[in-house]
């Protein structure tokens, strides 16, 4: 129930929330390219009092470019002609960070399981030490504040690292090279 009312609350720590809106505004409402347009070349937009670099390109690679592109897309559909709302997108980004959060919490899992069953250790079969550790990841305060309140950009880069870690220790077993390249390129999308 608190994460779920994280989700509305009206402070923010960072202002970074609506530079991913504003990249995301210039890309779906403006068909401008934010990686190479800074937000100077957009109409005037509700959200531009708010971001901090306003004459500089995005900052932010492709694929989080695309990410939330994908929810301000999404967010017109919920509500057609509700250009001038940032508040739908602020409540679609952090809930797309929750669920980021709630994924890597998964994967922490899952890896903490199988290094239990091969590597021994801190990690020997002992399932209250599996449960300590995902715990300590889950309920982070850090982690759930930037996840939830500011919808960083750190926590779908976090899921697709450990995504990249889960699939190199699930692929170690197989040891084809096909498994490798998988974890390459999932790594190079959190990059």
């Amino acid at each position: 129930l608190g994460l779920v009312l994280a989700l509305f609350v009206t402070v923010m720590t960072s202002a970074d929330v609506f530079s991913y809106i504003a990249y995301a505004r210039m890309l779906v409402q403006y068909h401008l390219n934010p990686l190479t347009k800074s937000p100077l070349a957009m109409p005037p937009d509700p959200v531009f009092p708010y971001i901090y670099w306003t004459d500089q390109p995005s900052i932010y690679g492709p694929v989080w470019i695309g990410i939330t592109g994908a929810l301000q897309w999404l967010s017109r559909l919920i509500e057609p002609g509700g250009q001038k709302n940032v508040a739908l997108m602020v409540v679609m980004l952090r809930l797309w960070e929750l669920v980021m959060h709630l994924g890597s919490t998964a994967l922490v899992w899952t890896i903490s399981g199988y290094l239990q069953r091969f590597g021994g250790g801190f990690f020997s079969e002992n399932r209250q030490r599996r449960v300590l550790v995902t715990l300590a990841f889950a309920w982070n305060p850090l982690l759930l504040f930037e996840a939830c309140v500011n919808a960083h950009v750190d926590t779908t880069m976090l899921f697709l690292v450990l995504l990249a870690l889960w699939l190199f220790v699930r692929g170690r077993e197989r040891g084809s090279i096909s498994a490798y390249i998988l974890v390459a390129a999932v790594f190079a999308l959190a990059c």
